[in-house]
C-alpha cells in the first residue's frame, strides 16, 4: 500500500481508514502532500512528531463529524448517534497515542 494516495477532500473513509490502519502495522504513515494524503515509510521521528502525526491522520475524520453534527443541529435532529462516533474515535485515537514509545 505504499504510494496510495487519497485526494483531498478526503471521500474514500473506508479505504483511508484501511490504508492507515496498514500503515500502522508496517511502519508506514499517512503523509500530508497538500493536495492528498499519501501512504510512504516512516522515517524515524521523536515521540512529539508520532503524536502529531496520529492527531493528523485522525483530523479528517474529526472534521467530518463535527460537520455532520453541525448540520443535524441546524435541522434540529439528535446528534447522539455522532457523539458516539465521535468519543470512539477519540478513544481509538488516544489508544494510539499511548502506544508511541
Amino acid at each position: 500500500m505504499v504510494g496510495t494516495k487519497f485526494e483531498k477532500p478526503l471521500s474514500d473513509y473506508e479505504g483511508y481508514k484501511a490504508c492507515a490502519d496498514w500503515a500502522n502495522q508496517n511502519q508506514c504513515i499517512m503523509m500530508d502532500k497538500g493536495e492528498y494524503y499519501e501512504c510512504v515509510k516512516a522515517p524515524n521521528f521523536t515521540k512529539q512528531e508520532q503524536i502529531h502525526a496520529i492527531k493528523m491522520e485522525y483530523a479528517p475524520r474529526f472534521q467530518s463529524l463535527e460537520e455532520a453534527q453541525r448540520r443535524l443541529l441546524l435541522l434540529g435532529k439528535s446528534t447522539d448517534a455522532l457523539s458516539k462516533q465521535y468519543i470512539k474515535l477519540n478513544s481509538e485515537m488516544t489508544a494510539r497515542i499511548k502506544e508511541v514509545k
